[in-house]
């Protein structure tokens, strides 16, 4: 490997390429003179192909018993080629009549479209069958959890997939009226951005609409586990007996839920909800809790505080 081999790589292989995904067959425009265009992969998919070889590149370096004797850097050129690709961008996105609604203001719900997604959870199981299967109804209730958790806590799709019950715990908040006010918090050490397992923290309340309230949500999914799947409840004598329990299962408790399951029942609630043209699933309620927040008047500190995010993706 050397830097020219990388950059006529990237330059006539990488750059360009048609995107493979599925998704991006529904996604064929038709110019105009009536041929059909294929999307081809974006900046930051470029970014991804570049990261994952250089990636190689050094892990191949490293090894005593490899040939390679140049070290991977990100030669000049390699930067002038991807800058230059960035400023194509916006060219290609009009030449392949890219939808600009994608990744904006536009690409989102609204409170109205969070109402029908959890009141699909609670009635779409009656629809499906006609005999009402309790796995049916778990996967449903588990769904809204996962949906209202990741909008109130500004979290990830991986961070409620990875999620155990160790990692909860509620703490009351003072001096909020005669009413006790007790917060859900989820401890976060691990995810995309957090590699060194800082500890971090999501944090929930309840909400006044019950269709919107994520800590009901989740003690009636977990009722529903332990009362009528008759799942066995956790006991608490000794760590090792609780600490692998999921909170969102996968086929059974101590393995997680995957991604594949994950992101096809949110896509079956938004489309439900007439929200097919959002593109984002397990990272929606990500961006758009925190634009709800900023709409209700809460300040950019608060908001990165409470998403764990930088100053430049905050903006963004």
């Amino acid at each position: 490997m050397s830097s020219d081999k990388l950059l006529l790589f990237i330059d006539t292989e990488i750059i360009g390429r048609a995107n493979r995904s599925p998704g991006a067959r529904k996604r064929i425009r038709i110019n105009e003179a009536g041929e059909a265009v294929l999307p081809t992969i974006g900046e930051g998919t470029v970014e991804q192909e570049v990261s994952a070889i250089l990636s190689l590149w050094n892990l191949q370096y490293s090894s005593p018993s490899c040939p390679v004797k140049e070290p991977p850097v990100r030669s000049e050129a390699l930067k002038i080629l991807l800058r230059s690709n960035q400023q194509r961008e916006a060219g290609r996105r009009k030449a392949q009549f890219e939808d600009r609604a994608l990744g904006t203001l536009q690409d989102g719900y609204d409170v109205q479209h969070m109402i029908r997604v959890v009141r699909f959870c609670w009635e779409g199981w009656q629809d499906d069958q006609k005999r009402v299967l309790p796995g049916l109804v778990e996967s449903h209730l588990r769904t809204a959890v996962d949906f209202l958790l990741s909008h109130t806590m500004l979290l990830r799709g991986e961070n409620n997939r990875t999620a155990q019950l160790p990692d909860l715990f509620a703490m009351q908040l003072p001096n909020e009226g005669s009413t006790v006010c007790w917060l859900l918090l989820m401890i976060i050490n691990n995810g995309k951005t957090n590699q060194l397992n800082r500890l971090e923290y999501g944090i929930s309340a309840r909400h006044r609409h019950v269709l919107r309230c994520p800590i009901g949500h989740l003690a009636f999914y977990l009722f529903f586990r332990w009362n009528i799947m008759r799942e066995a409840p956790p006991v608490f004598n000794q760590r090792q007996q609780w600490y692998s329990i999921y909170m969102l299962k996968g086929s059974d408790r101590h393995r997680p839920l995957s991604y594949a399951t994950q992101s096809e029942w949110i896509r079956k609630a938004f489309r439900t909800a007439g929200m097919s043209s959002v593109t984002k699933t397990t990272h929606s309620g990500r961006s758009q809790g925190a634009r709800e927040a900023e709409l209700a008047g809460v300040n950019e500190a608060q908001i990165r505080r409470a998403g764990r995010w930088n100053n430049d993706v905050l903006t963004q």
